[in-house]
């Protein structure tokens, strides 16, 4: 199967295959990391269910990493030539968002509310940059809510005209009023304006909800911790951490809003 040609059903990839591809790559990821010296966590869900559930979430499909900025951008300088493994970065060609993804080469994956331009990605892993943050909340938060327009102005326009009659005019709405280049230049110069390592504070700005932040001291090393039977590193904060994004992690949400939130089509090409 081409990346032009119909998606072959024949060639679909069902959800646990896909997560199998996933730890795999994953996997390639760490050792890419470790072998470089780079600094990588467990994050979001993924950090969660490594807690919870020594896993994925019995009901999540997808896995998330996050890098101190620095390590974060020697990851897009040094990850090429890698077998079957391709890095989008943040302004690529293919990017829609404002973090990294790496994907399976041999694999497709056609996500609803994208327009496609002949440039399917496939099953991957997302990584986010963490960035520090002024020690003041106000001038943080003036930071914050900026960034999240402008990451929110970036992801809108680089997915295309799609959806419904007011999300498509949104959408033009947004490329009358935003060029996407100049979007994403203004939200990194200004995560990176307080350099993570001379930070009070480690910081995930987002696109998603309005990010948080805890004491850079939760990332003063790592630990490992099992995921799908295989080691991974996790901030040894990590209780900090998925407080400050989750409150009582602990919990398990009511079972109606036990969801996946992702509706893709994954095949082999």
């Amino acid at each position: 199967m081409s990346k032009t040609g119909p998606m072959n059903e024949q060639n679909r990839i069902s959800l646990p295959e896909q997560l199998k591809l996933q730890v795999e790559i994953l996997k390639r990821v760490r050792d890419f990391c470790d072998e470089h010296g780079l600094r990588y966590y467990l994050s979001n869900g993924t950090l969660l269910g490594a807690i919870r559930h020594d896993g994925y979430i019995p009901w999540d499909d997808d896995i998330d990493i996050e890098m101190p900025r620095p390590d974060f951008n020697r990851l897009i300088e040094l990850f090429h030539d890698q077998e079957n493994l391709a890095l989008v970065a943040p302004g690529d060609p293919a990017s829609r968002y404002y973090y990294v993804k790496i994907y399976d080469t041999r694999t497709v994956k056609v996500e609803a509310g994208i327009v496609y331009h002949n440039d399917y990605l496939g099953v991957d892993i997302d990584v986010f940059p963490l960035d520090g943050s002024a020690p003041q909340a106000e001038e943080y938060e003036a930071t914050r809510d900026r960034v999240f327009d402008l990451f929110n102005w970036y992801a809108t326009i680089r997915c295309g005209i799609t959806g419904s009659l007011i999300d498509r005019l949104r959408v033009i709405y947004f490329m009358l009023c935003h060029n996407e280049r100049a979007c994403l230049k203004e939200a990194n110069a200004l995560c990176e304006q307080v350099p993570f390592d001379e930070s009070l504070f480690a910081t995930r700005y987002d696109q998603y909800t309005k990010g948080y932040r805890m004491s850079r001291d939760c990332y003063r090393t790592a630990i490992q911790k099992d995921f799908e039977g295989e080691l991974f590193s996790i901030p040894v904060g990590y209780d900090s951490v998925l407080r400050a994004q989750y409150g009582d992690y602990m919990q398990l949400p009511p079972v109606e809003k036990r969801i996946t939130h992702h509706n893709n089509a994954v095949f082999w090409k």
